[in-house]
């Protein structure tokens, strides 16, 4: 890894910041955010998120929120063996990456790509991820759904460039003609759901 991203092995301290802004254990299309009242909300596709080209949008946004990185983080542990012939697992908790906005398209997807010693725990493998920016920047992208809801607290003025690639929740729905989600759930209902608590119109 460069001197552009630094991997931290104990993240309850920034879990604990993503924690007073995000109810962990909601799922969507409820609202997941404690305080959606201070946010306005925009919607990419999940894989759009971890495609390398995606770094462009983060360092755009980095300015936005005036910070020169941003943490990439799940709140899920994984499963390793302390020693090559330990016969039981233990639960471990996956470092976060501390990433600079300059970094390169190849950087940005070697962090997501990068192995957590011979377990081979990667950011890829978790169901959600977070883009940590500040308490008025984050993304969570919930790899179930293929949805990741990024939150911009209303104060942050968009200029031109940024906003245009930005979708609001109806623009998103409308644009999703098949929806990855779970047998048994209604779609349609889904949909309204979902922009019942993410329209910005509200």
């Amino acid at each position: 890894m460069n001197n552009k991203v630094t991997f931290i092995q104990d993240p309850f301290i920034l879990k604990e910041k993503i924690a007073s802004i995000i109810k962990l254990s909601s799922v969507l299309p409820n609202q997941i955010f404690t305080d959606p009242a201070h946010f306005n909300f925009y919607f990419y596709d999940y894989y759009h998120c971890i495609d390398k080209s995606f770094i462009s949008e983060l360092y755009q946004l980095g300015v936005l929120a005036e910070q020169k990185s941003f943490k990439i983080c799940t709140p899920y542990e994984y499963y390793k063996k302390k020693k090559p012939r330990q016969f039981f697992s233990t639960k471990v908790k996956m470092p976060y990456a501390i990433v600079d906005i300059n970094c390169s398209e190849d950087e940005y997807d070697e962090v997501l790509e990068y192995s957590i010693e011979e377990d081979q725990a990667v950011f890829l493998l978790f169901d959600d991820l977070y883009w940590y920016f500040n308490s008025k920047c984050l993304i969570y992208g919930d790899k179930t759904t293929e949805m990741s809801v990024l939150a911009l607290d209303k104060s942050i003025l968009l200029d031109g460039s940024v906003r245009k690639k930005l979708m609001e929740v109806e623009s998103f729905i409308e644009r999703q003609t098949e929806m990855n989600l779970d047998p048994g759930i209604d779609v349609e209902e889904f949909k309204k759901i979902l922009i019942q608590n993410y329209s910005n119109k509200n």
